[in-house]
């Protein structure tokens, strides 16, 4: 078997169900295109359903005092709502991973039936997270009529992925029914989409929904700002625009044809890709098309050079020692010369899709595939062990950096060296992993959420592995929130 090549390695955010950062079958958690299960869940223990008071809450409040509406949805409709938008996540999550090979989802996988069940078992996408929650509160209804313009959001021009802001059609799937004033837990609990949380307050607390402010008015986040707007690093709504040359890139993306880039300590800028013989840094990608950053090692500057064709020799060495980027044209990769070919070394060769015939595992379209050898000495590319094949376990660095030893979302057994299902709840984590809903604990067992005066870690995203409505506190406890 062969290992991935770091040059081809993709980030993206994913927490596990309030596990470690880190997770099997992707790279080091770093965004937050998918939720982890704490996400935007509220705690619908606590939320009512239609039998809630109807009193009017102090206004600028937000906290304990805050009173719940009574939205009239019976447990029936609640339930009709939730099957509807379950059968909708399911075509939102195969939309979602058949983008992983056009555009930057963060998952660079060719496997789409597995690419769905790791989202699953991650807890899906946030937005939709949160609809769901907003559902089962009785806050929420669901609106299949506009199913079809979000799965459009996940077109070639990648709509979904490059939005500033989750994309309206998108959010327009869930219909908020509290009206201003009264108690919320998300922004899509809201007939105006926006759930106010007092600076004052630990996030757990309740909101309050309020209107949104107008195009320059002071904001806090985006969901307060006006449809067409976000809430910019000056902290007012402003109107959503592609910046122009020279302008930050900080709240708008760049124009087309434009690159997104910081130079040392500065802000990130939109500027022109470099030409031939510009000064470039390895994996900015920030030379224009048909160039690649060349550096003689990974700590010093490169100059961008025509990317080598088919069949031309290439420098491997420099490409796998991070000085330099894949130094094929599109399309191609940089790979060894079988024994007795010549020329000899290595030449750019095309990327292949499962089941064609390869040199390396850096010729397969998708980190989830590997170049195998067979019984008759042929190489072809397939995808990683499935569930009961055998695996070669990795460390925790390697998986951290994104290799993968197991078909997603399995993981591999290092007592067995088979690939299996996360482990359930009471069984040793496995590569840090439990089962959806599970955390690995301080002891390295899976277990349900922490209770109150249970050990617990907040994450950098500000997750903990504590239960919905309690947060990680003082003396690394689990315990209620403080809310004034």
């Amino acid at each position: 078997m062969f290992r991935f090549s770091a040059a081809f390695l993709a980030v993206l955010t994913l927490s596990a169900c309030g596990s470690s950062p880190s997770s099997s079958g992707g790279s080091a958690a770093t965004g937050d295109t998918v939720s982890d299960s704490g996400a935007g869940t509220g705690d619908i223990s606590k939320t009512d359903t239609g039998t809630g008071d109807t009193s009017k809450a102090d206004s600028s409040s937000s906290g304990a005092d805050v009173a719940n509406q009574d939205t009239g949805q019976s447990s029936d409709e609640i339930a009709k709502q939730l099957a509807a938008a379950k059968k909708a996540e399911s075509d939102l999550l195969q939309a979602f991973c058949k983008e992983n090979l056009v555009c930057d989802t963060g998952l660079f996988w060719s496997n789409t039936a597995a690419c769905q069940d790791y989202l699953k078992v991650e807890g899906g996408l946030v937005f939709f997270t949160d609809g769901l929650s907003a559902i089962a509160a009785g806050r929420a209804t669901f609106d299949s009529a506009s199913l079809a313009a979000c799965i459009a959001t996940f077109d070639a021009k990648c709509t979904f992925f490059n939005a500033p802001d989750v994309p309206a059609p998108c959010l327009a799937l869930f219909k908020g029914l509290v009206d201003n004033n009264f108690a919320c837990d998300r922004d899509l609990d809201c007939k105006s989409s926006y759930c106010y949380h007092s600076a004052a307050n630990d996030p757990a607390c309740v909101g309050t929904c309020k209107p949104k402010v107008a195009t320059g008015a002071v904001c806090e986040s985006n969901a307060q700002c006006p449809a067409g707007n976000i809430c910019n690093a000056d902290g007012k709504c402003a109107a959503i625009k592609a910046a122009v040359k020279g302008e930050s890139c900080l709240d708008f993306a760049c124009a087309e044809g434009l690159l997104c880039l910081a130079v040392g300590d500065t802000s990130p800028v939109c500027v022109e890709p470099g030409a031939a013989g510009a000064t470039c840094t390895p994996y900015d990608y920030s030379c224009a098309a048909g160039l690649y950053c060349k550096a003689p090692d990974s700590d010093s500057d490169g100059v961008c050079t025509a990317a080598i064709k088919s069949g031309d020799g290439c420098d491997k060495d420099a490409w796998y020692n991070g000085g330099t980027e894949n130094p094929c044209e599109k399309g191609y990769v940089c790979v060894d010369q079988p024994a007795g070919v010549t020329p000899t070394g290595a030449t750019c060769k095309a990327m292949v899709k499962v089941g064609e015939n390869c040199l390396s595992t850096d010729q397969c379209d998708g980190l989830d595939q590997e170049c195998w050898e067979y019984q008759d000495g042929s190489m072809k590319c397939d995808y990683m062990p499935g569930k009961g094949e055998d695996c070669t376990p990795l460390s925790q660095d390697d998986l951290d950096a994104g290799y993968l030893d197991c078909l997603p979302p399995l993981v591999c057994d290092g007592t067995t060296s088979k690939c299996v299902d996360r482990p359930a709840a009471g069984k040793a984590c496995i590569e840090a992993k439990c089962a959806s809903g599970l955390v690995c604990n301080d002891t390295e067992k899976c277990s349900e959420p922490g209770k109150v005066g249970a050990s617990c870690t907040t994450y950098t995203d500000g997750s903990s592995d504590c239960a919905a409505g309690l947060v990680c506190g003082a003396g690394d406890k689990c315990q209620t929130p403080i809310c004034k």
